[in-house]
């Protein structure tokens, strides 16, 4: 495994107003939309950290204050300096200017941090795919994130964008079942990640199990499956 050094993000310093997005690509799922013009006043202070405007620069604000995915500008420790329109419409105010992104990731907080110090160290965007399933559909998000500040050839803040990748009834789905799935402990195994849940014995199996994604069984242990173990704190791929 990796290290994660979310510390590394923190030892970046840079002043200049460039966001490098040169590489972004969405090559799954709506190609997320930059376009229009919007004065950088126009934003209202509540959404943006005057600082971070003037880093990032005009242009590429005004693309995201159209983009139709959540965005969030970021300072180096996470702390929250702009959020656009569509992260504004989901989340409470809780979530505003200066709470720190990592305290909202749980379980996916080594491989966030990951990405965020791979960003640091490589000065390139980076990408981490997720799953957040329902009880009656497959969901798989996808969060980009870019280095902001590369005037001098370093990064001073990170802007992230999530969009929906995959979204789609389960056509795996399995019925709730305590002969398969409870084992001679009494206990329900699901996974933190992508919920799926482990059937006893070997080898090691994981179903989709919609009841138990709706609602978790009493007496249900929270693990971590092989894929997701290997994904997220494994030989993770950036792009």
């Amino acid at each position: 495994r990796e290290p994660t050094r979310a510390a590394t993000c923190a030892e970046a310093r840079t002043n200049g107003p460039t966001c490098s997005r040169e590489k972004n690509a969405f090559p799954i799922g709506e190609q997320p939309r930059y376009h229009g013009a919007m004065d950088l006043g126009g934003v209202p202070a509540h959404r943006l950290d005057a600082r971070f405007g003037a880093l990032l620069g005009e242009p590429e604000l005004a693309d995201l204050e159209q983009e139709r995915w959540p965005a969030y500008g970021m300072w180096l420790d996470s702390s929250l300096a702009y959020l656009n329109p569509a992260y504004a419409r989901q989340m409470p105010p809780l979530w505003g200017l200066g709470a720190r992104v990592l305290d909202a990731t749980g379980v996916l907080r080594p491989a966030v941090e990951r990405v965020h110090g791979t960003v640091c160290t490589t000065k390139e965007p980076a990408v981490m795919r997720y799953a957040c399933p329902t009880a009656s559909r497959e969901r798989e998000f996808e969060l980009r994130v870019f280095p902001v500040g590369l005037a001098t050839g370093e990064v001073r803040a990170l802007l992230a964008i999530h969009s929906l990748v995959v979204d789609r009834p389960h056509t795996d789905g399995h019925a709730p079942d305590d002969a398969t799935y409870r084992d001679r402990t009494g206990l329900v195994r699901q996974c933190a990640h992508c919920r799926r849940t482990r059937r006893n014995g070997e080898p090691e199996i994981w179903d989709v199990v919609p009841a138990y994604i709706d609602r978790a069984p009493a007496n249900t242990s929270h693990g971590i499956c092989a894929p997701c173990a290997a994904h997220y704190y494994g030989a993770m791929p950036l792009e």
